[in-house]
């Protein structure tokens, strides 16, 4: 047998419909395309990162938790009845209110994102726990209206940002 004589039958020839192998055997119009189409699906990609129900409830029990560490300074701070009870009866109406605010931003579409769904949650919280707090508990004073304001957006925002940035690491 000669080495003339192989039986390899591949030619060099791409057939007219296939797709290039490198980028640089594309048109300018087919690396265009497909930069936009790149650009589209990391959009996509990043938009999707954190979302899905176990994100969803990692989200709802963070926000929950971060609510219930709030009403516990508060109740260590103020010296006042300890038991769990009390604990509950001044997280209730923030509690709520969070409850709330997941419905009108439709938290669950994008639990860990900061800005939308975090500050309008934290927003809704805010402004519904301390009316309804004023109305059922202790009446409404600015002061408590400001360190809760601050308390609760370090711990609900914070815990967003820590959450969001550990899932965009381990997606990378």
């Amino acid at each position: 047998m000669s080495e003339n004589s192989s039986t390899d039958t591949r030619t060099d020839e791409q057939p007219a419909d296939a797709t290039p192998a490198t980028a640089d055997e594309l048109t300018p119009e087919e690396a265009e395309e497909l930069e936009a189409l790149d650009a589209e699906q990391a959009v996509a990609r990043r938009a999707a990162i954190g979302t899905g129900p176990g994100w969803v409830a990692i989200a709802a029990l963070l926000d929950a938790v971060s609510i219930l560490l709030f009403a516990f300074i508060g109740v260590r701070a103020h010296a006042t009845d300890p038991s769990v009870r009390h604990l509950f009866e001044v997280a209730m109406p923030f509690l709520l209110a969070a409850v709330v605010g997941w419905g009108v931003v439709r938290a669950w579409r994008r639990p860990l994102a900061v800005s939308g769904s975090g500050v309008i949650v934290w927003l809704v919280t805010i402004v519904g726990g301390v009316l309804l707090r004023a109305v059922t508990l202790h009446g409404f004073a600015f002061g408590f209206l400001v360190v809760t304001s601050i308390t609760l957006a370090l711990f609900m925002l914070g815990w967003r940002g820590i959450v969001g940035a550990i899932a965009r690491r381990i997606d990378a």
